[in-house]
This record gives structure tokens, C-alpha cells and sequence, in this order.
């Protein structure tokens, strides 16, 4: 599982990059780490808490198939942020404007 007990944090490219990568997601319960993801993608928890900490891990670990339901529910979310989707979209951007000026 990738787990960031972030206080702060703005976009979090470390939970974007883990959801990427297929990690289940235990995030502290920030806004950043709420943009990134929500209850179907992520365990989330009180940064300042140890104990709501060790409960996010243990479910994680406790139910596999929750988990992995999250993974893949986080995974599918930031495909969208990939570099082509991202190139597609500036270029389809781009034509449209150029449309309307002509």
C-alpha cells in the first residue's frame, strides 16, 4: 500500500503516481489527498491520529478484494492524467478555437 500521512499537501503527484502504479492508496484525510481521491479509491484516515492509521492498514490488509476494488477504481481515475490523454486534449483544445476564429 503507498500511505501518506500528509498534514498538507497540495496535488500529491506521490498519490497520483501510486495510484498509477497499483498500490492501494491509505491517505491522511486532507483536502489535497481528497482530490486526488475519494472513498472508492482510498482508505482515508486523521493525520494525527496512529491509531486511525494502524485501522486503515489492518482493513487494507484484513480485505484484499476491497482493496483491490479501490486500486482499480484509483488506477482507472488517473488515467485520464496521462501525457497522450493530456496532448489529445490541448490538441482538441486547440482545433475548436481555432474553428470558432475562422
Amino acid at each position: 500500500a503507498l500511505v501518506n500521512a500528509s498534514l498538507f499537501e497540495g496535488q500529491s503527484n506521490v498519490v497520483l503516481e501510486g495510484a498509477a502504479a497499483g498500490a492501494p492508496l491509505v491517505l491522511s484525510d486532507i483536502k489535497g489527498n481528497r482530490d486526488a481521491a475519494d472513498e472508492a479509491s482510498a482508505v482515508f484516515f486523521d493525520p494525527r491520529s496512529h491509531e486511525e492509521l494502524a485501522a486503515a492498514l489492518v482493513a487494507v490488509i484484513r480485505d484484499p478484494r476491497a482493496a483491490a476494488r479501490r486500486r482499480d477504481h484509483a488506477r482507472h481515475a488517473v488515467e485520464s492524467l496521462s501525457i497522450e490523454r493530456c496532448v489529445d486534449s490541448y490538441r482538441l483544445l486547440y482545433e475548436k478555437l481555432l474553428a470558432r476564429a475562422s
